[in-house]
């Protein structure tokens, strides 16, 4: 079939509309593949100055005038867009906006020796669990997380340590009916030492006060 011909034409007009779609089926397969998730998996704990058991689950109200959250997650597994997300550990703190309200987001913690790939991934992650409203920092952290104690450090920021109390505290349905649902197997727990200092001059210390620690697991 010599060049030129109409069939010709139309075979190469048609040669060029799959090298096209095969073009486009390859860019959509890298763009699916940096956005893949599978199952996040690990642990949660968190802290306030709340009296057990905490109402702020239920009812979105405290039982102080004023309520230092601070939530802790460490995880073991999983991939998120496109990050796995195994070995990261981060810190949100939740602060009242009025007297007796219930903590909201303000800010998140994350390790300044995370590449800003998986920075990206714990802050879409963080607002898929949390919504919006915080802001980043990347910090020193050291965290330590045995079977009955768990201990967070930022300089000069945050003292966090948690630990299961002897003898074991129940966890009161007004808690476990009304906790994220993506955490399982979640325990009463005590706020041993908590120290925050937001940055703004406030600081917040509190011990003997409730405490949760639970297993996570977020599906894609």
């Amino acid at each position: 079939m010599p060049p030129g011909s109409r069939h010709w034409r139309w075979i190469a007009r048609t040669g060029r509309f799959l090298l096209l779609g095969a073009a486009a089926g390859l860019w959509s397969s890298g763009s699916d593949a940096a956005e893949m998730s599978t199952a996040v998996t690990g642990q949660w704990s968190d802290a306030c100055p709340c009296r057990m058991p905490c109402p702020c689950w239920r009812s979105a109200r405290a039982n102080v005038d004023r309520c230092t959250n601070v939530h802790v997650i460490s995880l073991d597994g999983g991939t998120y867009r496109g990050a796995g997300m195994q070995g990261a550990v981060f810190v949100l703190v939740a602060e009242s906006a009025e007297i007796g309200s219930a903590p909201t987001p303000r800010k998140l913690y994350v390790e300044k020796r995370e590449t800003s790939a998986r920075v990206r991934s714990i802050e879409a992650l963080a607002r898929r669990l949390y919504g919006d409203g915080w802001s980043t920092e990347a910090v020193d952290m050291s965290a330590q997380f045995r079977w009955k104690e768990q201990e967070v450090e930022i300089p000069d920021v945050l003292l966090f340590r948690v630990v299961s109390p002897e003898p074991p505290l129940r966890l009161e349905r007004v808690v476990r009916d009304y906790l994220y649902p993506w955490l399982y197997d979640a325990e009463q727990w005590v706020a041993e030492r908590v120290e925050y200092s937001s940055g703004d001059g406030g600081r917040e210390r509190f011990s003997g006060t409730n405490a949760v620690r639970a297993r996570v697991r977020i599906l894609p």
